[in-house]
């Protein structure tokens, strides 16, 4: 359980310390019921589940200060969608990950001194140009399965 101190409509962290040392005339039961507390400005305060959001395009924070909802103190989460410069730079590591878990392919190619697979080629062609595609930086990512998305496929 958090404790949060409102004074003078400021809202900030507050502890079951800080209540004693705050009051070293008072003598407090170990464990200080809601009424009690409220009298010295001093609510519990929970938070609300995390909502549902896309950990690729969006970002989450809690709010920093909590709202009373149906009569309990709660700290809100914030959703945020990332800017184009972040999405970019994730889309671009991703590539690069990708491209990486097939170099074998291509080592393997030029080992036994045979050309690369076209459908290989194909694959990895898609992927440095990922870049250029329509919904760039916006790219759909595949479902658990690994269908559906604006990312090619391996082979």
């Amino acid at each position: 359980m958090e404790l949060i101190k409102i004074t003078n409509g400021t809202q900030k962290p507050y502890s079951m310390g800080q209540l004693r040392r705050d009051n070293k005339t008072v003598s407090f039961p170990k464990i200080v019921d809601p009424a009690t507390l409220e009298s010295y400005g001093v609510f519990s305060a929970v938070e609300a589940d995390i909502p549902t959001y896309n950990r690729i395009s969006q970002s989450i924070t809690r709010a920093e200060t909590a709202v009373k909802v149906a009569g309990q103190w709660t700290y809100n989460w914030i959703v945020t969608n990332k800017s184009t410069k972040e999405l970019a730079a994730i889309n671009r590591a991703e590539r690069d990950k990708r491209l990486a878990q097939c170099d074998w392919v291509v080592t393997k190619a030029l080992e036994a001194g045979t050309s690369v697979a076209s459908d290989w080629v194909t694959y990895r062609t898609t992927l440095r140009d990922i870049t250029t595609h329509a919904n760039w930086p916006n790219l759909v990512y595949p479902d658990m399965d690994g269908s559906g998305g604006d990312w090619p496929t391996s082979p």
